[in-house]
C-alpha cells in the first residue's frame, strides 16, 4: 500500500532502482509520434498553457542515443494499462534532452530516461532517473496521483544549496582563489583505489582533466599527471571499445562497472586531446594507441563524408558492444543518430582543433575544415539552427543561447588555427547576435529564456563564460568592443566559489565541474588582459 506521505513511491523506487538487462532490443526510431501516450512536445510555456486542465504533469526526458529510453518506451509505455492511465489522469510532455538541454538543467534532471511529476500548478512533486517496467510503473503513477490529490508533498532528493547572490563589485582575489580551490578540490577527490573522480559514477571529464594538466604546477603537478593518467588507463580497461574504438559515455559504479554504451562525438574528441597531452608528458604506448584508435573511430563511424560533417553520437546496444570482433562482423552495428546537434558538433570541433598539432593527420584536418564550413553555410544562409536532420536534409529549430556560445568560440579558435578572417567575422556576428537576443542589461549577464531568475546558475555561468572568453579572445585579435559586458559577467559570477565549495563537499555530481572550466579559462584571459583593457 502507498502511504499518504509519499513513502510508497519512494520505497518502490528504492526497491526497483533501475533494471539493467543483459541483452538489448532492436533500436527504435527516436520519435514519439507512434506512441500511444498522448504526448505534448515540450516548449518553454507548455506547463503554463496546460495548467487549466487541473491534472498533474508527467514529463519524460529522453534522447535518441539512450538505450534505456527505448527500453522504457517498448516495455512500459506501450502497455495499454500504462498509456490509458497516463492519458486519463496526466498531462504528458515529451522532452528531447538534446534539443531542450536548458529544460534538462531547469528540472535538475540527471541521467536518462528522467521523469518529473509536477503538481497541477506546475511545481515539482517528484522526480527520478531510471527505468521501471509494467506494474512497478503503474504503482508509481497511482501513488503519485493519490499523494497529489491528498495535497501531500514528497521531500526532494536534491542537495539544497544556498541561493546564489552575485557580488556588487569585482574582487580580483576571488578569481584567483577560485582557480586554486578548483584544482585543489579536484585533486583531493581522485579515487586512490579505483581511480577517476569520486566514489560513485566514473567518467572521462575532458575539460576538467585538461585544465588540471595545464594549470597545476610545483609538487602537485606530478599528482595531477598520475591521477589523470590512471583514470584514463582505467577508462581504457572499462569503458573503451577495443574493437571499433571510442569510449562509452560513463560507468555507473565506483569500480567502473555497468557501462552506458552510448558513444558521444564531443566526449571522444575531448578524450583524444587528454590522451595526447598525457602521452606528451609521460610517454605511454597504450594511451597513444587508444588516442589513434579513437580518432579513427571518429573519422569512420562518426563522420558523414557526403555532408562533410561529424555526427553527434552512436546509439547504445548492450549486446553488440559485448561481442568480439568476429561476432560483430556478422552483426549490424548500433545506429548513428539521425540528427547533428549544433552544440555537440561545435564541442567536437573545439577539441579536434587541439588534436591537430599532435596527430599530423591531413585527412582529419580536412574533415575539421569541412565541418566548420558545414556550420558556416548554415549560419550565413539562415542563421544559427539547433540541429540538422539527415532524413530530409534540413536544419531545424532556432539555435539556443548555448549553441551561440559554443559556435562563436569554435569559430574564433578556428580563425587562429587556420588564419581565416571569415571565421573571426562569423564569431563576432554570433557574439553581437547573442548580446542583442540574450543579454540582460539589468543583471549584466547573458540569460536563457528557458530559465527564471538564477535557476541553473552553473549552466548560466558556463554560457556567460563561453561568450566572455570568445569576446576577450577576439579582443586579442583586434575586436575592441563590449568590454563592459565582459567585466559585468565576470563580476556577476566571481562569487561562485561558495557554490564550488559546496559541490566539492557534496562530492557526487562531478560532471558539473565541466561547467566551471570555461569560467576558469575566462579568468586566465581576463586577468592577462586586465579588467580595464576596454577603457
Amino acid at each position: 500500500m502507498a502511504h499518504p506521505d509519499g513513502s510508497g513511491v519512494c520505497a518502490l523506487l528504492c526497491r526497483s532502482a533501475v533494471l539493467w538487462l543483459a541483452t538489448a532490443i532492436p533500436a527504435l526510431a527516436y520519435e514519439h509520434g507512434d506512441s500511444r501516450v498522448a504526448f505534448l512536445d515540450y516548449a518553454d510555456d507548455v506547463v503554463e498553457r496546460n495548467r487549466g486542465e487541473q491534472r498533474p504533469f508527467f514529463l519524460l526526458f529522453s534522447a535518441e542515443w539512450c538505450h534505456w529510453c527505448h527500453e522504457f518506451a517498448e516495455r512500459t509505455l506501450s502497455r495499454e494499462e500504462v498509456y490509458a492511465y497516463l492519458n486519463e489522469h496526466f498531462v504528458n510532455v515529451f522532452i528531447d534532452a538534446d534539443i531542450h538541454n536548458a529544460a534538462y538543467v531547469k528540472y535538475r534532471a540527471s541521467g536518462l530516461p528522467f521523469i518529473a511529476f509536477l503538481n497541477p500548478d506546475g511545481s515539482i512533486h517528484f522526480r527520478y532517473s531510471g527505468t521501471l517496467y509494467g506494474e512497478q510503473f503503474i504503482d508509481v503513477l497511482r501513488d503519485i496521483r493519490k499523494t497529489i490529490e491528498q495535497g501531500v508533498s514528497i521531500p526532494g532528493q536534491d542537495v539544497a544549496f544556498e541561493p546564489y547572490v552575485p557580488p556588487e563589485t569585482l574582487d580580483v582575489s576571488d578569481l584567483a582563489a577560485l582557480s586554486r580551490d578548483f584544482s585543489a578540490g579536484i585533486l583531493e577527490n581522485f579515487d586512490p583505489v579505483e581511480h577517476g573522480l569520486g566514489r560513485g559514477e566514473k567518467a572521462i571529464l575532458p575539460r576538467t582533466f585538461l585544465y588540471l594538466l595545464e594549470h597545476t604546477a610545483g609538487e602537485e603537478r606530478q599528482d595531477v599527471i598520475s591521477g589523470v593518467g590512471r583514470t584514463m588507463e582505467r577508462a581504457i580497461d572499462a569503458i573503451y571499445d577495443p574493437v571499433d574504438g571510442g569510449f562509452f559515455r560513463y560507468a555507473e559504479t565506483r569500480d567502473w562497472q555497468v557501462p552506458h554504451y552510448e558513444k558521444m562525438a564531443d566526449l571522444n574528441a575531448g578524450a583524444v586531446v587528454v590522451l595526447h597531452r598525457l602521452d606528451g608528458l609521460s610517454s605511454s604506448p597504450a594511451l597513444a594507441r587508444a588516442g589513434r584508435h579513437t580518432t579513427g573511430y571518429l573519422q569512420s563511424t562518426l563522420y558523414e563524408p557526403g555532408l562533410g560533417a561529424f555526427l553527434s553520437f552512436q546509439e547504445a546496444d548492450t549486446r553488440y558492444f559485448r561481442l568480439d570482433a568476429g561476432d560483430r562482423a556478422a552483426t549490424p552495428p548500433p545506429e548513428v543518430a539521425g540528427k547533428i546537434f549544433t552544440d555537440r558538433l561545435a564541442g567536437t570541433l573545439d577539441h579536434l582543433i587541439d588534436v591537430l598539432p599532435h596527430a599530423a593527420d591531413e585527412t582529419l584536418e580536412r574533415r575539421v575544415v569541412r565541418s566548420l564550413e558545414f556550420l558556416a553555410s548554415m549560419i550565413e544562409g539562415m542563421g544559427l539552427r539547433r540541429y540538422y536532420r539527415l532524413a530530409g536534409g534540413k536544419w531545424e529549430n532556432d539555435g539556443l543561447p548555448r549553441d551561440h556560445a559554443l559556435v562563436a568560440l569554435v569559430f574564433q579558435k578556428a580563425s587562429r588555427r587556420f588564419s581565416e578572417p571569415r571565421y573571426a567575422r562569423i564569431s563576432q556576428a554570433l557574439v553581437e547576435s547573442s548580446i542583442e537576443r540574450f543579454y540582460d542589461a539589468e543583471r549584466g549577464i547573458f540569460v536563457d529564456p528557458g530559465f527564471a531568475g538564477d535557476d541553473g546558475i552553473e549552466y548560466l555561468m558556463e554560457l556567460n563564460a563561453l561568450l566572455g572568453l570568445t569576446m576577450m579572445r577576439l579582443d586579442e585579435d583586434g575586436y575592441r568592443q563590449r568590454w563592459d559586458v565582459v567585466e559585468s559577467l565576470m563580476t556577476y559570477f566571481s562569487g561562485i566559489g561558495a557554490l564550488l565549495d559546496e559541490r566539492l563537499w557534496e562530492s557526487s555530481d562531478w560532471e558539473v565541474m565541466e561547467s566551471y572550466v570555461p569560467y576558469l579559462r575566462a579568468i586566465d584571459v581576463f586577468l592577462a588582459l586586465g579588467p580595464t583593457t576596454g577603457d
